[in-house]
């Protein structure tokens, strides 16, 4: 669905190569838990990133709250196939929070705080401004506002990368 709605923007070619010239995509979250493919589709839009810079457009990929879900340890949307896809960052040697089942094991090791997939999370922000609009996947109360979107990215990013132990409470 990712790639059909990329081609019908006329920002992917058959080669799946950035052909938007100096379009602007924002994708507002949301890449896990929506099916399978998602390391493809994690690789592809960060791939696309590159190519549309290169081009003189842009792609701004976002963190919803499936992202921040994966990280939390909050495995419940996830499908078989997702499951399977991370089955090669499974580490018997690595203890997780709580039990949990063999086959999210991969998973919750891949995405948990200062992990491989979380930090490369921790690159994205959750709450984007672009020209005069601004861009989240769920909204923005007036507390957080008024408490910083920068502030709420750099905390949501520390998260990430496993700097600190909670999640901001913007996030939750």
């Amino acid at each position: 669905a990712a790639r059909a709605a990329l081609r019908l923007g006329g920002l992917i070619g058959g080669g799946e190569h950035w052909i938007g010239g100096a379009t602007t995509v924002v994708q507002t979250g949301e890449q896990l838990d929506r099916g399978d493919d998602e390391p493809e589709i994690l690789a592809l839009l960060e791939r696309l990133r590159g190519e549309a810079a290169a081009a003189g457009g842009a792609v701004h990929v976002l963190n919803g709250n499936h992202e921040i879900m994966n990280a939390a340890g909050d495995l419940r949307y996830v499908t078989r196939g997702g499951f399977a896809d991370y089955v090669s960052y499974d580490d018997p040697t690595v203890p997780t929070r709580g039990a949990v089942p063999k086959e999210a094991r991969g998973r919750m090791l891949a995405f948990r705080p200062g992990a491989d997939i979380a930090n490369r999370l921790a690159d994205r922000k959750v709450i984007a401004v672009v020209g005069d609009s601004i861009f989240v996947h769920g909204g923005v109360r007036a507390k957080w506002a008024e408490y910083g979107i920068d502030h709420i990215n750099e905390e949501a990013s520390a998260w990430l990368r496993g700097e600190v132990e909670r999640p901001p409470e913007a996030l939750l």
